[in-house]
């Protein structure tokens, strides 16, 4: 008899354990979805962010395609863009621009002026709601430089300008789990 009281703590110990892990939180682990709203989920994606000088637009245009769809003119140069994110990860997103004189525009009649090109690509992740196509708690990695440009100039200066941007436009992003 004394040995069974004598392993009576360890059995009462190993009940209490047993207890707590039963007890515990049942949720499982959804990835950062909210259990509230389940069309939201946290998910990577890639973005592109335009800060140029303000009137940069006064004298170019600029276009872009994501993941090789259709292009569309830029008309905001003072704004992020946020790709929708990929159906599956790792993904690539690709993004191709070009940025070019505008018509209309006589770059030899024009007084002198500065202009500012800044367009930076970004891996993003945070909470994306499908249904209404939102983000919220972003979290950017962002990789950026400036171009600054004096009006006039020659024709050929001002095409390797124009290059120089279209380049900074033209970037693939990998997305990873």
């Amino acid at each position: 008899m004394k040995k069974i009281f004598k392993f009576m703590p360890l059995v009462v110990i190993a009940l209490c354990s047993m207890m707590i892990v039963a007890c515990g939180d049942d949720d499982d682990d959804n990835g950062g979805n909210d259990p509230k709203d389940p069309t939201t989920a946290l998910i990577s994606s890639a973005a592109i962010k335009f800060n140029c000088s303000d009137n940069f637009a006064d004298y170019f245009d600029v276009y872009l395609s994501v993941n090789g769809g259709a292009e569309q003119k830029v008309t905001n140069l003072k704004q992020t863009f946020i790709v929708d994110p990929p159906t599956s990860l790792p993904a690539t997103i690709k993004f191709e621009g070009r940025v070019v004189r505008k018509d209309g525009v006589e770059f030899d009649n024009i007084s002198e002026a500065s202009v500012e090109f800044d367009a930076a690509t970004a891996n993003i992740s945070g909470v994306y709601n499908a249904a209404t196509k939102e983000w919220s708690n972003l979290n950017m990695q962002i990789s950026s430089s400036s171009l600054k440009f004096s009006l006039p100039n020659t024709s050929e200066k001002i095409d390797k300008y124009l290059a120089t941007c279209s380049k900074r436009l033209n970037k693939e992003i990998e997305i990873k789990k």
